[in-house]
C-alpha cells in the first residue's frame, strides 16, 4: 500500500494527520493524537538499519508531546529543537545515531 493510503476516519493519510497547526482546541488534538496513534500502533513497523542489518519493531507504546498556546499547553515539552517541528522524531541518543525508517506493514 503506497504512503497515500487514509486512515483517518476523515481519510487523511498519515503527513495530513501529523499537520497540528490547523487544530483550535485541546478537543480537537486529542481526537487527532487518537488518529495518530492508531495509525502508528496498528499500520507502521519502525525499522532500524545499523550495520547494514534492518530490523523490525512494532511500536507497542507511544507518547505525544505538543505544545501550542492557547490550545493545548503540554509542560512536559521542554523546548528542545527536535520539538520545534511537527512530525520530527525525538528520540534518545542511542536510537538517534541510526538510521530509522518507519514502513507500513
Amino acid at each position: 500500500m503506497s504512503s497515500d493510503a487514509t486512515f483517518g476516519h476523515d481519510g487523511l493519510n498519515l503527513p495530513e494527520l501529523l499537520d497540528l497547526s490547523i487544530l483550535e482546541s485541546s478537543a480537537q488534538v486529542s481526537e487527532r493524537f487518537s488518529q495518530i496513534a492508531n495509525a502508528l500502533l496498528n499500520k507502521y513497523l519502525l525499522c532500524v538499519e545499523h550495520g547494514g542489518i534492518i530490523t523490525d519493531f512494532r511500536l507497542l507504546e507511544i507518547e505525544f508531546y505538543f505544545f501550542m498556546e492557547g490550545v493545548h499547553e503540554d509542560p512536559f515539552c521542554h523546548g528542545h529543537v527536535d520539538q520545534t517541528r511537527s512530525a520530527q522524531w525525538y528520540a534518545k541518543p542511542y536510537l538517534a545515531r541510526r538510521s530509522v525508517i518507519l514502513l507500513k506493514k
